[in-house]
């Protein structure tokens, strides 16, 4: 029984550990990319600033890979715990 609880356990915790990978790579091109705007373009329209107040951008940036990276290390441990 243990067995079968740890096999459906690991199907969805393996699904996410392995596409975190891929959520990491694609969210640090991205914020690359707002990076080369922001240099590229310092004024941007008014409908823009006004967005990046709204969603405090800065702070967005900081965090995202924060919770990327507790996203994958929380999983890592649901992984260890599993197989033990």
């Amino acid at each position: 029984m243990v067995a079968g609880v740890a096999h459906k356990i690991n199907n969805p915790i393996n699904f996410v550990s392995s596409n975190i990978l891929y959520l990491d790579e694609y969210t640090k091109a991205i914020l690359d990319l707002l990076s080369l705007y922001q240099e590229k373009y310092p004024q941007p329209e008014t409908v823009i600033q006004e967005c990046i107040e709204e969603i405090d951008l800065d702070y967005l940036r900081n965090d995202l890979p924060q919770i990327l990276s507790a996203i994958k290390m929380r999983t890592d441990r649901i992984i260890e715990f599993v197989a033990s």
